[in-house]
């Protein structure tokens, strides 16, 4: 799963003549800006967080995938960029992987959005491990915005197959399945979910790939697919090393037939 620096401090100068002198000093570096002192490079500021849900919020998030932004509208999610697409008695919402990025998700969004299913799409604030625990509140938060009707599906990738599950097992109202897209049980300082697994009653459709080193091979896609409790509850896994969303993409090795198995889910789980 898988600074700007500040502005500078000013240096204090207490008359022209001190200020002349300092410029002497430094070889006349710079005499016509005396009184405004040298600089020092200040602390690093924090890394700037992902910009707020605005009007701009559908070009924040699709700027970098050369796509067409028409159709697409803000959701309007306290400090979130979110994005919905479509119409429709339910809705479908996109969680990233810890690249952040919802480029990879349009594809299956358009497919979404042809089967009279609207689409929402966001950007956590932070994907760090600390900050999981946001990224779910986030996610209920975009579905409760975004929603048409009362029911909704989450589909996450690799960190958002961990979100979805962890989503799940809060049981909110109007949540009618997940799928999980090389969702991690546990990976570098990221918290073990099986026990949030094991709370999972809904309808949940789980997508690995049988060498997937991030989830130790077939190994902990099946243990929380085992812990998940809900009906239907199923486990697909292809050959290969594929990961995330790179496990629907159509393009991909067994991926036109993955792309159907986890489109069909959907549509029970949401019939138009």
């Amino acid at each position: 799963m898988p600074g700007l620096m500040g502005s500078p401090a000013r240096r204090p100068t207490n008359s022209w003549s001190s200020c002349l002198v300092a410029a002497v000093l430094d070889v006349l570096l710079s005499v016509a800006g005396c009184g405004t002192g040298g600089s020092e490079p200040g602390p690093p500021s924090p890394a700037p967080a992902t910009p707020a849900a605005s009007p701009d919020a559908v070009t924040t998030l699709l700027s970098t995938c050369s796509a067409d932004a028409q159709g697409w509208q803000t959701v309007p999610v306290d400090g979130v960029a979110a994005a919905a697409t479509g119409s429709g008695p339910a809705t479908v919402v996109l969680l990233n992987d810890s690249g952040n990025s919802v480029c990879g998700w349009l594809p299956l969004a358009d497919a979404l959005v042809e089967r009279q299913l609207k689409v929402a799409i966001f950007a956590y604030r932070s994907t760090a491990a600390d900050n999981e625990p946001e990224a779910i509140r986030d996610a209920l938060a975009v579905a409760d915005r975004a929603r048409s009707g009362n029911r909704y599906a989450l589909i996450g990738a690799s960190l958002g197959g961990r979100v979805v599950i962890e989503a799940a097992a809060t049981r909110p109202s109007g949540l009618a399945g997940i799928m999980s897209l090389s969702g991690e049980r546990t990976i570098q300082d990221y918290r073990d979910i099986l026990p949030d697994a094991r709370k999972v009653t809904g309808p949940a459709l789980y997508v690995g790939a049988k060498d997937d080193f991030a989830t130790r091979g077939e190994r902990q896609q099946r243990q929380l697919h085992e812990a998940m409790q809900g009906k239907p509850n199923i486990l697909l896994q292809r050959d290969g090393l594929a990961h995330g969303m790179d496990l629907i993409n159509p393009d991909g090795p067994d991926g036109k037939a993955v792309n159907s198995r986890a489109l069909a889910f959907v549509e029970q789980q949401l019939p138009s």
